[in-house]
């Protein structure tokens, strides 16, 4: 596998309650209608959601939240920290999490639709959006729900290198 000389290698581990201040910060700096403290904290006590981190260098670098429903994955939050993005952080997160979450068959994420970055990032990794949800988000706007299906994935029939995911065989830094 051909890593990106710009790719930061990071290591992803499960979000404690002590990281929430670098989460927030993260958050903050990512979204126009960031989560509270509160916010994230009531939706982390849901039994059926997960926090996760990226670390770099023993910083922080990045964070997704997500729900386990039924055979779904449900990407509720995903943000970098600005000076670590485009690098590779974001697609870690979601390949170990695909990686450790096989028993789910599908992986998705409501993305504004005003928000190219995420859509470009989703699609990146070979999410398709499948339809506009009117209204999603408060204020009014717009959502592209974008999915991705486990056969689409090709994890079981390849180990996932970063940048390899739904099955096109992409590899950051060469094919």
């Amino acid at each position: 596998m051909m890593v990106d000389a710009k790719q930061l290698q990071v290591l992803v581990r499960w979000m404690l309650m002590r990281d929430a201040e670098e989460v927030l910060s993260i958050e903050r700096a990512s979204f126009a209608d960031p989560w509270t403290g509160e916010g994230l904290a009531e939706t982390l006590r849901q039994s059926d959601v997960i926090g996760i981190v990226a670390e770099h260098d023993g910083r922080m670098a990045g964070y997704m939240v997500y729900r386990l429903e039924c055979e779904t994955v449900r990407v509720l939050n995903l943000a970098v920290d600005p000076a670590c993005r485009r690098r590779g952080v974001g697609g870690q997160m979601v390949l170990n999490r695909i990686e450790r979450v096989k028993s789910r068959r599908r992986w998705t994420a409501a993305v504004r639709e005003g928000n190219l970055g995420a859509q470009l990032f989703f699609a990146s990794l070979g999410f398709r959006a499948t339809t506009v949800v009117r209204d999603y988000f408060d204020g009014g706007e717009d959502a592209y729900d974008f999915g991705c299906t486990a056969i689409d994935f090709g994890w079981r029939e390849k180990s996932l290198g970063v940048g390899l995911i739904c099955g096109q065989g992409y590899e950051k830094g060469g094919e």
